[in-house]
């Protein structure tokens, strides 16, 4: 069992509404075009990356290191980069680089150097999710923050209907598992509380939310 830092409550579902509205405000500022993007395509789920890139700004130190793992059309991963923050992007759309590709190069993403890995709804489209937990954990520098948010239904199992790009839904339970793998020395920013609530989003006529995953390198 990891250690629990019960001074947060970052692992949890994300709620519509709970973005601070400065944030959401810069990101509107810092990247405009792709805020539009996603208020026109998907206006109920983009709110987990307005989360996300406001404890970016709350818990990282400014001259930070940061890696977005799936940064195409994130507009989190692309307001912290025209602010100037250091951030190294990985998406095939974006430049070429999947993380299996980052994973061998460890000069341009090196191991145990990140203050922040970020990654906003992708582990669901991952075959491989237990993997995928477990290289975000190498790349993280002591001290430094795994934000991930993943597509959430309360009860989902294998079998069930899910959106044709996902793999999965996270459930509780499953979610539970995936805590199990994290290894030793990382803390859990808050007890999991996953429960029952309205699913507000719709895609591919599966009607689903959005949980935070939470955890710092000792």
């Amino acid at each position: 069992m990891n250690a629990i830092n019960s001074n947060f409550d970052l692992n949890r579902l994300i709620l519509q509404g709970e973005s601070k509205p400065q944030y959401v405000e810069e990101m509107w500022q810092l990247s405009p075009d792709w805020m539009n993007f996603k208020y026109e395509r998907v206006p109920t789920a983009v709110y987990q990356q307005e989360v996300v890139y406001g404890l970016i700004r709350d818990l990282a130190k400014p001259d930070g290191r940061l890696l977005a793992v799936g940064s195409h059309s994130d507009p989190c991963a692309y307001a912290l980069k025209n602010s100037g923050w250091h951030i190294d992007l990985v998406d095939p759309a974006d430049n070429g680089i999947d993380l299996a590709t980052a994973w061998q190069d460890e000069t341009h993403y090196p191991r145990g150097k990140y203050d922040v890995v970020f990654s906003n709804s992708v582990m669901e489209h991952v075959p491989d999710d237990l993997e995928f937990i477990q290289q975000i954990c190498q790349y993280l520098a002591p001290g430094g923050y795994a934000f991930l948010t993943v597509d959430y239904k309360e009860g989902w199992r294998a079998g069930d209907p899910k959106p044709a790009p996902d793999c999965r839904l996270y459930s509780a339970e499953s979610l539970a598992y995936v805590f199990s793998t994290i290894p030793s020395g990382f803390t859990l920013l808050g007890q999991p509380r996953y429960f029952l609530s309205s699913p507000h989003f719709t895609f591919d006529s599966v009607t689903y939310g959005f949980a935070l995953i939470s955890f710092q390198r000792d």
